[in-house]
């Protein structure tokens, strides 16, 4: 079974599923596809509302009795958008991590500058929680290997989304995203479906991909110790 750590699933709270309707089809189509566990995480902007995070828990307790019909374990959580106020927060509890662990999804602008994105990061570890880089294949700056390996080096933990591995570039279909995740760059996956209408969940191509290429397992592994709680 799979744990998706990054949907869009909670109904009528940021540009993921609608209503209530559109979020049960889409645990439904979920649990068709092999995933057992959901991570529900809304946009956090920098301009969210003081009652935003009451907002989601609310629609995760509407959500959660369908969630159980279908077999699924629906967890609380955020794509937090970096800004200078984020690790405040974290702290204080404004900004929900993943599941309640010390994990947080992080998000970018997608030209963000090298040097930005690592300040961001750095601030969100130093507050206590451990950042997750939110589809960092959207980000121009880790286009250069330079600065991905460098990254790296600093210990962050990366989110790619399944999508990707489905995509090809240029005259010969190259992907490469797929190098990445077989020199063990990528931790996680996560499908950021927005729903019905916007991304829907079509993951089995990649999880296919993944089984077949030994790294399906360990991707779960990590996700589950992230659910867990554990380093």
């Amino acid at each position: 079974m799979l744990i998706d750590l990054h949907s869009h699933v909670l109904p009528g709270i940021d540009d993921g599923a609608t209503c209530l309707e559109e979020a049960i089809e889409t645990l439904k189509m979920a649990r068709e596809q092999g995933f057992d566990a959901v991570i529900a995480t809304p946009h956090l902007l920098p301009d969210a509302e003081e009652g935003f995070r009451e907002r989601v828990l609310d629609a995760l307790q509407q959500l959660q009795p369908e969630a159980e019909r279908l077999g699924i374990r629906l967890y609380p959580g955020m794509e937090c958008f970096y800004h200078s106020r984020l690790p405040a927060m974290l702290e204080s509890g404004r900004a929900l991590t993943l599941a309640s662990s010390r994990y947080a999804l992080v998000e970018f602008e997608e030209e963000v500058g090298f040097r930005e994105l690592c300040y961001g990061l750095s601030a969100v570890s130093e507050c206590g929680c451990v950042p997750i880089l939110a589809h960092y294949e959207r980000y121009r700056c880790l286009m250069n290997p330079a600065n991905l390996r460098a990254l790296k080096q600093e210990g962050a933990l990366l989110q790619m989304n399944y999508d990707t591995i489905q995509r090809t570039y240029g005259l010969f279909r190259y992907n490469p995203f797929l190098k990445h995740i077989k020199n063990g760059v990528v931790e996680l996956m996560g499908s950021d479906t927005h729903g019905t209408h916007f991304r829907p969940l079509r993951t089995k191509p990649s999880t296919a991909w993944l089984s077949s290429h030994g790294f399906l397992e360990a991707m779960n592994r990590n996700a589950e110790r992230v659910l867990k709680d554990e380093y």
